[in-house]
């Protein structure tokens, strides 16, 4: 009997050793998958950066002038005869002066804030201070 339980007993083992180097193969083969997977993302992005400086490069204002030159397009620069202007209408200036004097009466406060607040912003000049001539506190 004792050979019969010692046969089960190495049998056993070895199931459970089995068991685990299979379990350590699956560990070591999805750390493979995963590294490839790591360098094909890698490479994607690589990609994508090579894409996006393309397109950046196709919509540059000098891509599009260099295409247009080679077509022989011809385009020139706006003149004063080129230049079209169209009368302005009287009930467009009337309604926005309208609207200008709706919002000044809405607010009752407006003239007193206007009258110690200009609306108009005033630059001051400053004389610079070269860095030879700071004072230190």
């Amino acid at each position: 009997m004792q050979l019969w339980r010692f046969i089960k007993f190495m049998f056993g083992i070895t199931l459970l050793a089995l068991i685990y180097i299979h379990m350590q193969m699956n560990i070591f083969s999805l750390a493979y998958v995963g590294k490839q997977k790591e360098q094909h993302i890698t490479q994607l992005k690589e990609q994508n950066a090579r894409v996006s400086t393309n397109i950046f490069e196709l919509k540059s204002a000098s891509y599009l002038g260099r295409k247009l030159l080679k077509k022989g397009a011809e385009l020139k620069f706006c003149d004063g005869q080129s230049v079209v202007q169209l009368p302005g209408t009287r009930k467009l200036s009337s309604q926005t002066q309208l609207v200008a004097s709706q919002k000044e009466t809405k607010n009752p406060f407006s003239k007193l804030l206007t009258w110690r607040f200009p609306r108009e912003a005033q630059a001051k000049e400053r004389k610079s201070v070269k860095p030879w001539e700071r004072t230190r506190p």
